[in-house]
Formats: structure tokens, C-alpha cells, sequence
């Protein structure tokens, strides 16, 4: 699976150099949303930052425990 792919290459990354935030980006469909919250916890031990992209373009963070942060909003 590509996305199982993806978290792996990450993680190499990261491990290459960890001062390095990595963050990984899914578009914002169901069956992603679902596999990422299953695993947020692992990949917040982990540091690793994950977006969720929506098909307006909004970019949605997932991080720090389940925290979600809606960048397309204004602060």
C-alpha cells in the first residue's frame, strides 16, 4: 500500500535528520482519514507531522495527539 510506503520513507527521512520537521500529506478521503486516526498516536510519538488535503484545497493538520488545526481559516 502506497500510503504504508509513504509513512516508511518518512520516517527514513526523519531518521537521516531529525532536526528536520517531516510531514507527510493524503488527500482528504474517508478510507485515509480513518487509517490516520487509527495511527495518529504512533505518528506523534513518531514527530511526524500529516496533512490531510481537502479538493477545495484547505490543508488540514493532524498532530500532537488528534489536535486538528484548520489552516484554511484565518487565526
Amino acid at each position: 500500500h502506497w500510503m504504508a510506503e509513504a509513512i516508511l520513507t518518512s520516517l527514513l527521512r526523519q531518521s537521516a535528520d531529525p532536526e528536520h520537521h517531516v510531514a507527510i500529506a493524503f488527500p482528504d478521503f474517508s478510507v485515509y482519514a480513518k487509517l490516520l486516526t487509527r495511527i495518529n498516536q504512533p505518528l506523534t510519538k513518531l514527530g511526524l507531522i500529516v496533512l490531510l488535503v481537502r479538493e477545495s484545497g484547505a490543508v488540514v493538520v493532524i498532530q500532537d495527539g488528534g489536535h486538528v488545526i484548520d489552516t484554511s481559516r484565518p487565526a
